[in-house]
């Protein structure tokens, strides 16, 4: 079985040169999802896997999209409603509902990575800027099989 790498971000913000240059910096990327508040057209994403923002317009973007990668079924969402409604229990409640073991969600601006109930939580932060001062980040998935591995990345184009 071999790895697959999805690539994950957030929060852009009217920023379009963000996920541009992520695609062509990991142009061997498996998937690529975006986790919505682009605040651009769905155009701007091509190529993405992607959900609807509360700064999103676009009717074109879905609210939430349950996609399957490998052995795993995966929940994109804001997660703006879900949080609002319960916290990080609402993101688990939604992913037990739809039978996923990994959450995909943004929404707080803040970096994330845990495990809680059997179902991976992960927020790759914002790629436009993080509320707790960080750079702005994103998110590398890798899947072999049932394991998952998550790394935070910092979006520095210059570097």
């Amino acid at each position: 079985m071999r790895e697959l790498l999805i690539v994950a971000v957030s929060d852009n913000h009217g920023s379009r040169r963000p996920v541009q240059w992520l695609q062509e910096k990991y142009q061997n990327a498996d998937y690529f999802v975006h986790l919505g508040d682009s605040e651009g057209p769905m155009r701007w994403l091509n190529g993405y896997a992607c959900v609807r923002g509360n700064n999103d317009y676009d009717p074109d973007y879905p609210e939430r999209k349950v996609i399957r990668i490998g052995e795993h079924r995966i929940l994109l969402t804001h997660g703006h409603r879900e949080l609002y409604r319960g916290g990080k229990e609402g993101l688990i409640q939604e992913a037990q509902k739809e039978h996923c073991d990994l959450v995909f969600y943004g929404h707080t601006h803040l970096y994330s990575c845990e495990e809680a109930k059997g179902i991976w939580l992960l927020n790759p932060g914002s790629i436009r800027r993080n509320r707790d001062g960080s750079n702005p980040s994103y998110m590398l998935v890798r899947l072999n099989g049932q394991e998952v591995t998550v790394s935070r990345m910092e979006y520095n184009p210059g570097a």
